[in-house]
């Protein structure tokens, strides 16, 4: 009874009050459906699609007699229905003091029914239609939105003023249709990691000489590409000896919308005299050196410096620098997405800065 009383009370709120002028909880619940899965040419799923002028054959004694055959398109898929989205969202908002207006939210969405593209059917069933695609995928993402705005008079004549924002937000493929990979090959599926992950091979450094070359896995990860010292190193992930698309792995961040997004700026204000300024960041995010962008002596290209400063060569046989072997052609080998191209995202930077003064009235 005496709790109650208490909670219940002035000597209970007044205090409080004080703290935090205003207070409140949020929440929201949703469930939506996306039809728009495909294209407009795409919509009617449950008929298929089958064209005259496939594979004939012929027939008669003479084998004069010519049919034409049908060509499958589109199996019809009646099961086809649309993605569906689930959201859900939990914050408070609250006033500290008269001097700060906070909110924190979390938020986390579930995707299902994805519609994509079966990659589990081997050519074996004798499927003749082009790829089959069904709502077979399903993702999951969550992350925290916070921000704060400050505003703080300290007389007539001086102010403060500032926002700060927050926001991460991670997402996770839950379910695709994936071949059955064996143990060696675990490393190839894409459940567990964010939609927008980069894959890529792991480089290890680069070949030293020709001994090093002929006394290390085989490297096909580019066509036609003859692997020489100075070139990369890749390696050999499921241990088959042979470097190649099986031994891709997950690189660094997604190089896309980073996880976590920031921003600040505070202004200061005294008589007629004002100054304000706007900060901007990014976190975990990757992106990739574009290598055959920059590829020196390639279609009569300069070397950048940094390439002239850095790279290997028979005087200067290092296991690593920027720049591999040089070549006058397109060296397939040394331009693949791998570790060795790709770098932080992390940026911090100013957005703006102001200073201005106001004339009085008179």
């Amino acid at each position: 009874i005496g709790l109650g009383y208490m909670i219940s009370g002035e000597k209970f709120w007044e205090p409080l009050k004080k703290v935090f002028p205003s207070f409140k909880f949020k929440y929201s619940w949703g469930r939506v459906g996306n039809d728009e899965i495909a294209s407009a040419t795409e919509r009617f799923f449950f008929l298929s699609d089958i064209s005259y002028g496939g594979k004939g054959f012929k027939w008669g004694r003479d084998m004069a007699v010519n049919y034409g055959g049908f060509q499958i398109g589109r199996y019809a898929n009646p099961d086809i229905q649309w993605e569906i989205s689930e959201k859900a969202n939990y914050g408070i908002e609250f006033n500290l003091l008269d001097f700060a207006d906070i909110m924190v939210e979390y938020f986390t969405e579930k995707r299902s029914g994805i519609y994509q593209q079966r990659t589990s059917i081997p050519a074996s069933t004798g499927l003749s239609g082009n790829d089959l695609y069904g709502n077979v995928g399903g993702a999951k993402s969550h992350g925290v939105d916070a921000s704060m705005d400050i505003n703080y008079s300290f007389n007539k004549d001086a102010f403060i003023s500032g926002r700060f924002n927050f926001t991460y937000s991670k997402s996770e493929v839950t379910e695709k249709d994936e071949p059955a990979y064996k143990e060696s090959l675990k490393h190839l599926s894409r459940v567990g990691y964010p939609a927008a992950q980069s894959w890529g091979y792991i480089a290890e450094r680069l070949f030293i000489d020709a001994a090093d070359v002929a006394n290390s896995p085989k490297q096909e990860v580019a066509d036609a590409a003859v692997v020489q010292a100075g070139d990369i190193k890749y390696k050999d992930i499921n241990g088959d000896g042979l470097v190649n698309s099986n031994d891709q792995v997950a690189l660094g961040f997604p190089t896309y919308s980073p996880e976590i997004n920031y921003g600040f700026g505070i202004s200061f204000g005294w008589k007629g005299l004002d100054i304000s300024t706007f900060f901007q960041g990014q976190d975990r995010v990757s992106f990739f050196i574009n290598a055959g962008g920059i590829s020196p002596f390639v279609g009569q290209r300069n070397a950048m410096q940094v390439i002239a400063d850095d790279h290997w060569s028979p005087d200067n046989p290092v296991a690593q620098s920027f720049w591999p072997r040089l070549s006058a052609a397109n060296n397939n080998n040394n331009t693949q997405q791998s570790s060795w191209w790709i770098r932080n995202g992390r940026i911090v930077r100013m957005k703006s800065l102001e200073v201005g003064y106001s004339l009085p009235d008179s």
